[in-house]
């Protein structure tokens, strides 16, 4: 995927991280590939960012230093942004970690650390996911279904 991360049409990738190494590190790595990357050092600055930015796909720390878990955050940014953003949450301690539901929302549970390849990959797919949901969203508003809305308006 190879796309000017300052084009529109780019695909916008939000990290939520606590650890402002990792935070720069998925940033490059994300913008290297074409993807617009935005990061939030805590759930407020998310919350900022989903303020001005709809995200298509979200990397949550899964143990995000503050009030709030990583899940949680995920479930106040699908407010926020009215549709329910594929996300991929990241934690160092996979063993003690609850499986995540959030209805109708790809989620992905994944170790920290992850590898590149495969955090691209999962982007890309849920990115993927993201653009067939908002088809299908958009299909089912025309025919006036009055479905929940999953894809981004």
């Amino acid at each position: 995927m190879k796309n000017d991360p300052q084009d529109s049409d780019a695909i916008t990738v939000l990290h939520v991280e606590d650890d402002s190494a990792i935070l720069r590190a998925t940033q490059m790595l994300l913008k290297s590939v074409g993807y617009r990357a935005l990061v939030a050092p805590s759930a407020e600055a998310a919350f900022e960012q989903v303020r001005l930015v709809k995200p298509e796909v979200l990397i949550v720390d899964y143990q995000l230093g503050g009030v709030m878990t990583g899940t949680e955050v995920a479930e106040e940014i699908a407010q926020l942004c009215g549709y329910r953003v594929p996300t991929i949450l990241l934690t160092a301690d996979l063993a003690n970690a609850e499986i995540p539901y959030i209805p109708g929302a790809p989620i992905m549970l994944a170790a920290k650390p992850i590898e590149p390849e495969r955090l691209l990959r999962t982007v890309e797919h849920f990115a993927a996911l993201h653009r067939e949901l908002d088809r299908e969203a958009l299909t089912r508003s025309e025919s006036g279904s009055g479905a929940m809305p999953v894809g981004r308006r």
